[in-house]
């Protein structure tokens, strides 16, 4: 980790100073992805942003004999979130800076003294620290920072001794600033293999129930109800679910029933505020949008493209009506009825081109060759392998409708031969049940 020369010239006063600067639209360090089963002994860091309730942080670590620890040194887990990046920074938020190579700067010096007024003597600190600065870290053209006000200044030394720059003298960024109390504390994390606390959560809630999308329901009519007991119930049966497997339906719920949720006094249990707590929700806020819902899933690390057609499903009228986002953009424009007709043809404009997906290359797997004089075929068991239809991960079907109802809109468009059981004594032919219902015949599955 290298830190930037960053310089400032205000009033006659030229300062330098050694920054370490992260790129706004970096994390600070990477966060890998973990299936944490925790092993009796553990030691645990959670690092500053990370949002969990103590009690059941507390019950997890009394049933599998793991321990919290202050250090991350003394840590054989480091779990951390995206809240943790900001608790690095200075206060004072995101900076916008400007960049010039030291070939640059050495054409604007000789005219810091007469036009800007600065002291000779800060001109030649800069010059050490710059000289240092390359030597020190092997850079051969270092680059120098610097802020708006500094860069007027430098436009009036341009202007009056028209002095040419490279064509991205002036290019800009914006940057983070780690504090100076924690910039050891950050190097030796960036040593480290910092884990996502979404792992650690997916564990603490292991044993919890899962929202699946017929309780999603459920909750929604206990919650639409005017029944304060029903909204109780529903609250306390979200804070006690398996988080991240049901963080989906938990977010919808949210969106839909927030004023429901906030009128009622179970916002203020422990369970409950531990929930708000580890999806970020706000104290005073639970309002939630389709944008913050795909902003929860992908902290989480659990947005699929099922879950896509899901919020699809339930929420195009809005996007429709709203337009581009931040995670939704709208990709193709068509015409009313009445111009298709009129120009007679499918008319489709588009806007935003087709993602390529990146290609990702498989791994060869090399067959193990078996010496088959070396086996003893009496001991050879030949399996049937069954083959099973994976379920859809969603049932995207109104909820509460009738299985029976669905099977009456089928169209079979195939028929398959039932099979003949044969006994010994007689033959007994199997034959559907047919029903007399709109005079046609059905098949009653079991």
């Amino acid at each position: 980790m290298i830190p930037k020369i960053y310089i400032s010239v205000a009033n006659g006063n030229l300062s330098t100073e050694l920054k370490y600067l992260v790129n706004s639209q970096d994390k600070l360090f990477h966060l890998t992805d973990i299936d944490y089963t925790p092993t009796k002994g553990d030691k645990i860091c959670l690092l500053p942003g990370v949002q969990l309730p103590r009690t059941k942080l507390k019950a997890f670590n009394d049933e599998n004999g793991t321990k919290n620890v202050r250090e991350a040194s003394n840590a054989d887990y480091i779990f951390a979130s995206n809240k943790t990046f900001n608790e690095y920074f200075t206060s004072s938020g995101n900076h916008w800076y400007y960049k010039m190579t030291k070939s640059d700067l050495d054409k604007l010096t000789p005219y810091f003294s007469s036009i800007l007024n600065v002291d000779p003597v800060d001109i030649s600190d800069l010059k050490d620290i710059v000289e240092a600065h390359q030597t020190l870290h092997g850079e051969v053209e270092c680059t120098i920072h610097y802020n708006w006000s500094t860069l007027n200044l430098i436009r009036d030394v341009i202007a009056k001794k028209k002095i040419e720059l490279s064509s991205r003298w002036d290019d800009s960024i914006t940057f983070n600033e780690i504090h100076p109390d924690f910039i050891e504390e950050v190097k030796f994390l960036k040593t480290q293999t910092i884990y996502d606390v979404s792992g650690l959560i997916a564990s603490i809630s292991a044993k919890n129930v899962v929202i699946d999308y017929e309780m999603y329901g459920q909750l929604k009519n206990m919650l639409n109800s005017n029944d304060t007991d029903n909204h109780v119930l529903a609250m306390e049966i979200m804070a006690n679910s398996n988080i991240v497997e049901s963080l989906l339906f938990i977010e919808m719920l949210f969106k839909e029933h927030s004023y429901e949720m906030y009128n009622c006094h179970t916002r203020n249990h422990v369970n409950f505020k531990s929930l708000c707590s580890m999806i970020a929700k706000q104290k005073y806020r639970y309002s939630t949008e389709l944008d913050d819902i795909v902003k929860s899933l992908i902290n989480f690390n659990v947005l699929t493209t099922d879950k896509l057609n899901l919020l699809m499903r339930h929420y195009n009228a809005e996007i429709m009506q709203t337009g581009n986002s931040t995670y939704f953009h709208v990709k193709t424009i068509t015409v009313a009825d009445i111009v298709h007709q009129t120009v007679n043809e499918n008319y489709t404009y588009t806007i935003v081109d087709d993602f390529e997906p990146a290609v990702i290359e498989e791994e060869t797997v090399e067959e193990e060759v078996v010496n088959t004089e070396s086996l003893n075929l009496e001991d050879v068991v030949t399996e049937e392998v069954l083959v099973t239809e994976e379920e859809p991960s969603f049932e995207l079907e109104v909820v509460n409708t009738l299985v029976e109802e669905e099977i009456a809109e089928e169209v079979i468009e195939e028929e398959e031969v039932l099979p003949v059981v044969e006994d010994t004594t007689e033959e007994n032919n199997i034959n559907p049940i047919t029903t007399e219902e709109d005079g046609e015949s059905e098949i009653d599955w079991f």
